[in-house]
């Protein structure tokens, strides 16, 4: 069974409240990444509608604090990978104004080399923008977006984690075989944008995330891309509408078991807010011991 070598980092919080950390409190999660065996860290979103992690001239949106300073800092520090997520407008991207959202984000990713691409950790990009299957015309986002980054920072890989369109997530679910031949024709327009690829497992149901990721493995060899999975740390299973709470152990065995033969890597979304002994809901700190224990035979 692989571990979790890498985790999201989640700042933007549009969709999970904000635990409002300040230097002291990430450094303290950056070490309790690494002692849980993490070496990689992902910025999910570097800016998100009129929110930014840094002072950008390239958007015209001001922050308090330049935290992409500080993530690289400590992914220095800590000998770790940090991968720089692009902006999303939340608009104009999934409103077929393609051109729009490219004027944001191509003289934001020149903005984030010329002033970030000096740190040793600064190891690759993760495109923001999600999909699950052919929608948004997403080639004509990623295709230029790829091309930049590819211009500006040479050799660094480029990471995607689409979620799986399964029976979790939405009514008109796409069965394994389906939603396989539906990425046969994604593929078409985005291979060679992107060098990994991370599926968010969580919508496919428990008995299926294996055929999801057999698909992916075998357009993995055709389209010469990495194969990760992404095992999330959240449960969506409590019945309380658009909140979060740490998985069970159980159950993060179980996903971490089916994927492992499958990919080479195991991402989360995400550590700090779900499986950190420093987040807020004391669970997550619960989640950590057994994690160690159950996965690492680490015992504290």
């Amino acid at each position: 069974m692989l571990p979790i070598k890498a985790t999201f980092i989640d700042e933007i919080t549009h969709d999970i409240p904000s635990q409002n950390w300040g230097e002291k409190e990430w450094e303290a999660d950056f070490k309790a990444m690494k002692a849980a065996g993490i070496d990689a860290v992902v910025i999910i979103r570097a800016g998100y509608k009129d929110k930014i992690i840094f002072s950008s001239k390239a958007l015209k949106l001001h922050a308090d604090f330049d935290l992409a300073e500080l993530f690289l800092s400590l992914a220095d520090r800590y000998a770790m990978k940090l991968y720089f997520g692009t902006y999303d407008s939340g608009v104009f991207w999934s409103k077929n104004a393609h051109a729009r959202e490219l004027e944001l984000v191509l003289p934001f990713i020149d903005e984030v080399a010329e002033s970030y691409g000096k740190h040793e950790s600064f190891h690759g990009w993760y495109l923001s923008n999600e999909v699950g299957k052919r929608e948004f015309d997403i080639e004509k986002i990623y295709q230029p977006l790829s091309a930049k980054i590819r211009k500006v920072s040479p050799g660094k890989p480029i990471l995607i984690s689409p979620f799986i369109w399964g029976r979790r997530l939405v009514e008109k679910f796409l069965p394994p075989k389906e939603y396989k031949a539906e990425w046969d024709e994604l593929f078409k327009g985005i291979a060679g944008t992107f060098d990994i690829l991370a599926p968010q497992i969580a919508p496919a149901g428990i008995d299926e995330i294996g055929e999801y990721l057999k698909g992916f493995k075998e357009q993995s060899k055709k389209h010469k891309f990495e194969l990760w999975a992404n095992v999330e740390t959240f449960s969506s299973d409590i019945p309380a509408k658009g909140v979060f709470y740490p998985t069970d152990i159980r159950d993060l065995v179980r996903r971490l078991s089916i994927v492992s033969p499958y990919v080479s890597n195991i991402i989360t979304f995400e550590f700090s807010h779900f499986m950190s002994p420093n987040a807020s809901n004391p669970s997550a700190g619960k989640l950590y011991e057994r994690y160690l224990e159950q996965v690492l035979n680490v015992k504290r």
